[in-house]
């Protein structure tokens, strides 16, 4: 016996349809020709700035460049406490000269 509820079949969906929230099915948009064409032209213009490597070795010596700023100002910081150390010694080591220079 059959039910006296009827089945629905359910509608092929397309690869890029969408069931929205409703529950209705929403077709993909056509592109007009204009459309189509403007989406071509930037799906090319990516391509070929993806593929194009000029410019690409200043990039690397910029990078290496701003490395060894890097690393340079790290080692001068390190040094220059050092440095700070050399001269407090130094000159604690004139004034000490110094004064028993004078005093005798």
């Amino acid at each position: 016996m059959p039910s006296s509820r009827t089945r629905i079949q359910p509608r092929p969906v397309n690869r890029r349809s969408r069931i929205l929230s409703t529950g209705r099915l929403e077709e993909p948009r056509v592109l007009g020709p204009l459309e189509e064409k403007e989406v071509r032209s930037a799906m090319c213009c990516w391509k070929v700035f993806w593929r194009d490597d000029r410019g690409q070795d200043m990039v690397e010596y910029t990078l290496l460049m701003a490395f060894v700023c890097l690393v340079s100002a790290a080692l001068f910081i390190g040094v220059g406490q050092n440095v700070s150390g050399i001269w407090q010694f130094s000159n604690n080591q004139m004034q000490q000269a110094y004064c028993a220079a004078n005093a005798s």
